[in-house]
């Protein structure tokens, strides 16, 4: 059985406790197939029709004009009036949404409610500098530890890959770049944001895996990269890496 359906079933048998007994009025598969509707609804055209059935009584404000601290809230269901507990069994709807719904048709009437946040931009969204300071900050730390791979992958044509040393992690690098910000005074950006702009925008910066495949010969190129401090220095253990790989490729094709 439909937990659902049970759950109409047993309300309408035990009963809403009022004194009215509003719920003898009711069958289950009216009140059930009524759930059903409602939540097939968006959430605008839901709250419409719980307005719809709402009626606030006494008005909204005292005979001497001051602003009514309590005012009667009337329910009804099928067109016929309900307690509170009934009408949010009826509507499937909470004690907490249905207040909040209460409060904005006693100032606004039965029109749509609006978020608050509707055509504001959010104080922690990313913007464009935040993604600016975070490429800046890879690309510097790949040129200061990265190895430059010489091409890119067999099948690719892709910018040749970046490698980091594998004793780093994507949390030591975070840490890192938190810590750059702070003494340049600006705001810095949380792990899930920042892994996520060096994924879309520098996919070609990686950590390379500890069980990298690869000879003495490439990991002696890959070690004069690092150690060369002069540009020229660089290059040249650059350019011998890269002949190394050609090499290797002809004998691949051979």
């Amino acid at each position: 059985m439909d937990a659902d359906y049970a759950t109409v079933r047993q309300f309408l048998e035990i009963g809403c406790g009022c004194k009215s007994k509003c719920t003898v009025n009711f069958e289950i598969g009216q009140v059930y197939h009524h759930i059903l509707n409602m939540r097939e609804l968006t959430k605008e055209e839901k709250d419409i029709i719980v307005m719809s059935n709402l009626k606030c009584g006494n008005g909204l404000t005292t005979k001497r004009g001051k602003p009514r601290k309590r005012s009667m809230v009337l329910y009804n269901a099928f067109q016929k009036p309900v307690c509170k507990k009934t009408f949010m069994l009826v509507n499937d709807i909470g004690r907490s949404a249905l207040e909040n719904l209460v409060d904005h048709y006693k100032q606004n009437g039965r029109l749509p409610r609006k978020h608050g946040n509707v055509g504001k931009k959010p104080s922690q969204a990313v913007i464009y500098d935040d993604v600016k300071r975070v490429v800046e900050f890879l690309q510097n730390y790949a040129d200061t530890y990265g190895i430059p791979q010489p091409a890119a992958p067999r099948g690719s044509d892709n910018t040749p890959p970046i490698y980091l040393d594998s004793g780093k992690t994507k949390l030591t690098i975070h840490k890192e770049y938190i810590e750059s910000c702070r003494e340049a005074g600006v705001r810095s950006l949380q792990r899930t944001a920042f892994c996520e702009i060096c994924k879309s925008c520098l996919c070609h910066i990686r950590i390379a895996s500890p069980r990298g495949d690869v000879c003495a010969t490439c990991e002696g190129h890959r070690k004069n990269i690092m150690k060369a401090i002069e540009e020229s220095e660089k290059l040249e253990a650059a350019e011998n890496f890269k002949q190394h790989v050609i090499n290797a490729q002809k004998e691949r094709e051979l």
